[in-house]
């Protein structure tokens, strides 16, 4: 995304939908991801590569949260 980074397209996005769950995937671990300040603790996030099976069960779970 030129310009723009997840974090932020989500920021902007929820002004508009607050109920928006988001899921972050990135190359990154999560500790270097939360080290770095990009999100904030208890964000859904996993890293890549994942399975399948492991992205379908984080999608569920997220989904199945009430929001």
């Amino acid at each position: 995304m030129p310009g723009m980074n997840g974090r932020e397209l989500s920021d902007r996005l929820r002004t508009e939908h607050a109920a928006l769950r988001c899921l972050y995937l990135s190359g990154y671990t999560a500790n270097v991801i939360a080290h770095r300040g990009v999100l904030e603790e208890n964000v859904h996030f996993l890293s890549k590569p994942c399975s399948l099976n492991e992205l379908a069960h984080t999608i569920r779970g997220i989904l199945d949260q009430p929001a």
